[in-house]
C-alpha cells in the first residue's frame, strides 16, 4: 500500500507526459491488485486532468466516467 501511495504522490511531480502516464498506469495496476478502488479512481481523475489540459476532451471524459464506476 505504501508503494501505491508513493506512486500517487509522484504524479504531482513535474514529469514528461510519457513518464507520468507510466506512473499512473503502474499505480492503477497496483490499486486493482490491492482492491483499492479509491486510489484507482484518483489516478484516473489525475490522468483525465492531464488529458483535459492537453485538449484531449474525449479521453478525459472517458477516464472520468471510469473513475466514478
Amino acid at each position: 500500500m505504501e508503494a501505491l501511495n508513493t506512486l500517487v504522490n509522484l504524479v504531482f511531480v513535474p514529469l514528461a507526459s510519457a513518464e507520468k502516464e507510466r506512473l499512473i498506469e503502474e499505480g492503477r495496476r497496483r490499486a486493482r491488485r490491492l482492491g483499492d478502488e479509491l486510489s484507482e479512481g484518483r489516478l484516473l481523475h489525475l490522468a483525465a486532468d492531464d488529458d483535459y489540459v492537453e485538449g484531449n476532451f474525449a479521453r478525459a471524459l472517458e477516464r472520468l466516467q471510469r473513475a466514478i464506476e
